[in-house]
């Protein structure tokens, strides 16, 4: 798990840094960074969980439901 968020860590801030030797604009730059890392801490989350046992379905499938409630409210 160490090595996991190391490696989220580790992805978002290149990410980061590409971004913004690609002329990109810093606070988006950084923001792409953290959402890179978030993912890669998500899936770290869901993996250690499901090797513990913990059923992992229904929270996958809250998320996914969220994230669909989240794209069309207005």
């Amino acid at each position: 798990m160490f090595v996991g968020l190391k490696l989220a860590d580790w992805t978002g801030y290149r990410t980061s840094e590409f971004a913004i030797n690609k002329s990109i604009d810093p606070s988006l730059a950084h923001f792409n960074g953290k959402i890179v890392k978030l993912v890669g801490v998500s899936s770290l989350a869901v993996t250690t969980l499901g090797n513990f046992g913990v059923r992992i379905a229904s929270y996958i499938a809250l998320a996914g439901a969220s994230a669909f409630g989240a794209t069309t409210a207005q």
